[in-house]
């Protein structure tokens, strides 16, 4: 069994946002998550209850919303 191996925090350029889709009342079935970096990241990876989420961005994006910050 490997250990997970742990790095520092990100700097973050922004506080991170945590959104919920409710379609219908108290249906609520998708979450979004949102993290803006001062740099560039090979990768950020996120865990929600019990789940873990590799987040990505698009090569399209620029300024605070540029490839590999946001």
């Amino acid at each position: 069994m490997a250990l997970a191996q742990r790095t520092a925090a990100p700097k973050l350029a922004r506080r991170p946002s945590l959104g919920v889709a409710c379609p219908r009342q108290n249906a609520c079935g998708r979450v979004g998550v949102a993290v803006w970096l001062a740099g560039s990241a090979a990768r950020v990876d996120v865990g929600l209850l019990r789940h873990k989420l590799r987040l990505s961005t698009s090569h399209a994006g620029n300024g605070a919303y540029g490839f590999r910050r946001y």
